[in-house]
């Protein structure tokens, strides 16, 4: 479910790294969080959250369940927008994650195109989006990756989703949005179509930016990859972005290896163990993209620059990722590693301008911050610390929830 936790989340934007080990950190500098040594656990206070880890949560146990397990695996062959275009770098939460079904087709694409998904048995998908900041013209880009039964269900399906991509719903009671044919260089065989929107900062402005988009759909063996791509400045922009995720995602998407249909609902949904030991989300915060993460698909779920986070995970050799919407547990080969992210987690609250705020009783090198008050946003503060091989960070809208979660955590790590 979708909370009013989500929409905070995306303004602490401090739940991944930002620099690699071949870069010059220029940030600020901040002293890795807590070590084990330095943890006083009498002085811990949890509050009501639970210390000890879930029991195995074994495998999927249906079809439904093993799809999502499925998609979280497939992020790893997934092409982000970053790696098409470096500028692209600002997360889009609600577009990035599993696909669920058409109506998620429907809202990362455009509707109605998600329709020409159904009927065709859909399994599975994942999709990721980023933009550019606001000071570069904009530009967006959202790549997903929808597998199906077979390569015949995928074909049937590209054909009706470029059939509903003629006429766009903007919005209710609103009519069609006519588009038109559009190239895409290098890859002829794409269907492919522009349109343009005014844009709006919000619906009291009355500055208006003209954008152009372009939706490409192409069935690729048993997949159908489709990017919507938009630019400020010219729809050929959009165009050429889709045009390198495609370069990409092609051979990429094929090095991954699926389950089996009828071996989805025997899925492991924690094959280490590592989201037992990750503090569960409350019912109202649980989403269909919490889970395990390998090393490249875990960069999707980043909220900073994409391109310098995947550096710093390959470098400091990141096994996986637990994520929900609230926690990130990060594993590494041992201890230094661990310090590594946890230091770079640290610095990039800073240079997000997020304020240090008070200590965690008990653990005097966790790290904590708050977002500035804002009366257009909830605030948020946030936590991170380490503990032998792991570092995690945490984020809450009240100090002494993040500081309750962040010491329990501790405790459901260590087993202390």
């Amino acid at each position: 479910m979708i909370s009013v936790v989500r929409g905070w989340v995306a303004a602490v934007a401090v739940v991944s790294v930002v620099t690699g080990c071949t870069a010059t950190v220029s940030g600020t500098a901040v002293k890795a969080p807590g070590r084990p040594g330095v943890v006083d656990v009498a002085l811990l206070d949890p509050g009501n959250y639970p210390t000890k880890p879930r029991n195995p949560l074994g495998n999927a146990g249906d079809d439904t369940t093993g799809a999502w397990a499925e998609a979280r695996r497939m992020a790893d062959n997934v092409v982000g927008p970053w790696e098409a275009d470096p500028d692209l770098t600002e997360f889009v939460q609600f577009d990035t994650g599993v696909v669920k079904d058409s109506s998620t087709v429907d809202s990362v694409i455009h509707e109605p195109i998600g329709q020409g998904v159904d009927g065709h048995h859909f399994i599975t998908g994942f999709t990721t989006a980023r933009y550019t900041v606001k000071a570069i013209p904009y530009k967006g880009l959202t790549n997903a990756v929808l597998r199906f039964a077979t390569p015949e269900d995928a074909a049937a399906a590209a054909a009706d989703m470029n059939d509903k991509s003629a006429h766009l719903i903007e919005g209710r009671n609103l009519p069609p949005v006519p588009s038109q044919p559009f190239a895409i260089p290098r890859h002829p065989d794409v269907g492919a179509r522009t349109y343009e929107w005014n844009y709006k900062e919000d619906y009291l402005s009355e500055q208006v930016e003209v954008r152009h988009a372009v939706i490409a759909i192409i069935a690729h063996g048993p997949y159908v990859l489709c990017q919507w791509a938009a630019s400020v400045q010219s729809p050929d922009i959009a165009a050429q972005m889709i045009a390198t995720i495609l370069d990409l995602q092609q051979p990429l998407i094929d090095q991954f290896k699926p389950t089996p249909l009828d071996q989805l609902a025997t899925l492991p949904l924690d094959p280490s163990g590592l989201v037992a030991r990750t503090m569960p989300p409350s019912k109202t915060n649980e989403t269909i993209n919490d889970g395990i993460y390998n090393a490249r698909g875990a960069v999707h779920m980043q909220t900073m620059n994409p391109t310098r986070t995947q550096a710093l995970f390959k470098s400091a050799g990141l096994q996986q990722s637990s994520y929900t919407v609230l926690i990130n547990v990060y594993q590494l080969p041992d201890a230094d590693a661990a310090a590594r992210i946890g230091a770079e987690l640290a610095s990039s609250a800073v240079d997000s301008k997020m304020l240090k705020s008070g200590g965690v009783k008990g653990m005097p090198d966790a790290k904590c911050f708050r977002t500035p008050k804002d009366p257009k946003q909830f605030q948020a503060f946030y936590c991170v610390a380490v503990a032998d091989r792991y570092a995690f960070g945490v984020q809450d809208e009240h100090e002494a929830a993040a500081h309750q979660l962040i010491a329990a955590q501790y405790l459901m790590l260590t087993g202390k």
